[in-house]
């Protein structure tokens, strides 16, 4: 089987940064399978890129290397490592990018890559460092063959849900997709503990003045133009306009707050 490197960066596709990093891999291994994750990351948001990390990586097969660039500290003091965890590779900058798969995985091993000479650039490490370090993998080097290792990456957490009281939670938007959906920071256990619908009477964005309580299983269930609640695929709550897009219509961006209150019967059981 090809061995595969999946890609994300906050680079987007305007410019030659993210053909200049295949064009490396693609000179070291041109037989590898590349595939782009994606490259519309806001710039420089590192729990963005982890969510999105997070959301996808499970789905690949064994041994897919995932090459992660979104680098605020480029050129800074900030490692650039390798690691293995859920028997998939990740490289690119010690900065949290890779803390939420760490969060559900146990760490194999992690070093800090190393180079016989300086990058070309300080300000371009994900083709200079990054890409090549990727590609190796891909070729079946070992991690150890990289750099010294490291025993402990930088961490980073998704923002926790708050309990108000027993039936109400109080949240934030830590992600929104392509089509304007708002994913929440409440994971489906807390809303959903028998894996059915949502146990939600009302959810709130206070400061826009805005109230939803229709809750349903799919975008399609809703009338054009009616917001609704679910259970999204990535596994968190979702807000959702049909046929157009919540963030935009309703002026809502990641770290908006929320208030979240449950049916009194199906209490949240841990926030």
């Amino acid at each position: 089987m090809r061995r595969v490197i999946a890609i994300l960066t906050d680079f987007g596709s305007g410019d030659w940064y993210v053909a200049t990093m295949k064009g490396v891999i693609a000179g070291i291994n041109p037989d590898v399978l590349l595939v782009d994750v994606t490259h519309d990351i806001a710039p420089c948001s590192t729990i963005e890129a982890a969510f999105a990390l997070k959301s996808c990586y499970r789905f690949f097969p064994p041994d897919t290397v995932f090459l992660t660039v979104v680098d605020p500290g480029v050129g800074t003091g900030r490692r650039p490592i390798a690691l293995e965890a859920g028997g998939r590779l990740f490289v690119g900058p010690d900065n949290g990018v890779f803390g939420l798969v760490l969060e559900g995985e146990s760490l194999t091993g992690c070093v800090e890559l190393r180079q016989e000479s300086p990058p070309e650039s300080s300000t371009f490490h994900g083709r200079d460092v990054f890409a090549p370090a990727a590609a190796r993998l891909s070729l079946g080097t070992k991690l150890s063959k990289l750099g010294p290792s490291v025993e402990e990456p930088v961490s980073l957490s998704l923002p926790e849900p708050e309990r108000v009281s027993e039936t109400e939670l109080q949240g934030e938007v830590i992600y929104v997709d392509r089509f304007g959906n708002l994913i929440a920071n409440i994971p489906a256990n807390l809303v959903s503990p028998s894996g059915g619908d949502p146990n939600v009477l009302v959810l709130s964005f206070p400061r826009k003045g805005i109230s939803i309580s229709r809750v349903c299983r799919g975008y399609a269930e809703l009338a054009a133009g009616e917001p609704g609640i679910l259970l999204g695929s990535a596994g968190y709550l979702e807000v959702a306009l049909f046929g157009s897009s919540a963030a935009r219509e309703f002026g809502i961006e990641v770290g908006e707050s929320f208030q979240l209150t449950l049916k009194a019967s199906q209490k949240a059981t841990r926030a």
